[in-house]
């Protein structure tokens, strides 16, 4: 282990009011970290380091060429003599082919979605094909959604099991392919929740546990996020592994992508690489990142 998990404020309270779902004694905590005390008066260069964690994302029904196409156009931002990459680009997989094409020599991560996104109703032998099919069709990190139903309905052992055969695929086929746990942490209804099935894809081999698939109404919120990143130090703790967090769906805006890096940082550590850590999924926000910037 090359880093230490710093020691945060009132970490027993906080996992003591996640798992019992006192959600407004929760809520006043997390509200006063000193770190989502973020105004406008932003230093470029803080806007500027959020570049290298960002996903651009492309997940409409009718993307196809020209979509894919414009999105690895616009993987760069140069800003006096310095180019800022992001860190990949996420469609889906019958798409893969296109993104090779414009993906010239890998510069981005090739994401893509897949087994059952956005619900994850579907047989586990057809998720696994279209995970099999990522693989072999050059996806570099392939984003995987929870069963919710199988999770909800108290099924949690068979929710894991799903998680851990598509994990074992992905090794045996090949190994360096991140895996990210989509919650849909809008629809798990409780902190408790939240909190279980974040642990639950940790354990089941998840690399990342991602917030939202951004196809509901609810998002990501810096509650939800930090349930999931005193998951991940809880994880730590038991395993010696950090592993990462995504936050998406929603997040347009440069402050709130400030906030989730800054609450990552709090909760996790600024002594590791974050662009292996975190990511934020986006479709506008880089746009709005670049035009800030030039302010």
């Amino acid at each position: 282990m090359d880093f230490d998990i710093n020691v945060i404020e009132n970490e027993e309270k906080l996992i003591e009011l996640i798992k019992s779902d006192r959600v407004g004694e929760f809520t006043c905590l997390i509200d006063a970290l000193s770190c989502l005390d973020v105004n406008s008066d932003l230093e470029k260069q803080e806007l500027l380091s959020l570049i290298p964690h960002l996903e651009l994302t492309c997940l409409s029904p009718t993307d196809h060429r020209e979509q894919i196409k414009r999105l690895f156009d616009n993987t760069d931002f140069d800003f006096f003599g310095t180019t800022y990459r992001v860190a990949g680009v996420c469609s889906f997989t019958n798409l893969l082919d296109l993104m090779n094409e414009y993906n010239g020599s890998k510069r981005v991560k090739n994401v893509v979605v897949a087994a059952g996104f956005p619900h994850s109703q579907m047989p586990l032998e057809a998720k696994k094909e279209e995970v099999r099919y990522a693989i072999d069709h050059g996806a570099d990190e392939i984003d995987i959604c929870l069963n919710r139903a199988l999770f909800l309905c108290g099924n949690q052992t068979k929710a894991a099991e799903e998680i851990s055969d598509l994990k074992d695929l992905i090794v045996c086929r090949r190994r360096e392919v991140v895996l990210k746990v989509i919650l849909e942490t809008g629809e798990l209804q409780t902190l408790s929740n939240v909190w279980r099935a974040s642990l639950l894809a940790l354990k089941s081999g998840a690399d990342f546990i991602k917030t939202s698939t951004g196809k509901i109404s609810c998002g990501a919120d810096v509650y939800s996020a930090s349930v999931m990143l005193l998951a991940l130090r809880e994880h730590y703790r038991k395993s010696g592994i950090i592993k990462g967090l995504k936050v998406a769906g929603g997040i347009r805006e440069p402050l709130e992508a400030v906030k989730y890096k800054r609450l990552f940082e709090y909760f996790i550590s600024d002594n590791i690489k974050l662009g292996n850590n975190f990511r934020i999924g986006c479709s506008r926000l880089f746009d709005a990142l670049k035009s800030e910037i030039q302010k």
